[in-house]
């Protein structure tokens, strides 16, 4: 009777830990898509930072203007997923 009972929680502790492993492994793949976005936004803020600078090196102010507009909704942006994602975790 003992051996059942052992088995029993053998085998409990083995679905335990395949749910567990499930369950990081989905994280893991949140993570990396996080990344890979956090990585794009990031690429974008670069482009219009120097889109911007070009701009006022040729003294095209409002054209600089639009691109710091870009550059501001991005950054919010990521700093709204970012929170986000932190908080859900």
């Amino acid at each position: 009777m003992q051996g059942n009972v052992d088995l029993q929680d053998q085998v409990k502790t083995k679905a335990e830990l395949l749910e567990e492993i499930a369950a990081l492994r989905a994280q893991v793949a949140q993570f990396q898509t996080f990344g890979d976005e956090i990585n794009q936004m990031l690429f974008g803020v670069a482009l219009y930072t120097d889109a911007a600078t070009q701009r006022l090196a040729c003294g095209d102010i409002d054209e600089a203007g639009r691109h710091l507009a870009d550059l501001q909704s991005i950054t919010q942006g990521l700093l709204l997923e970012m929170r986000a994602h932190l908080h859900c975790q």
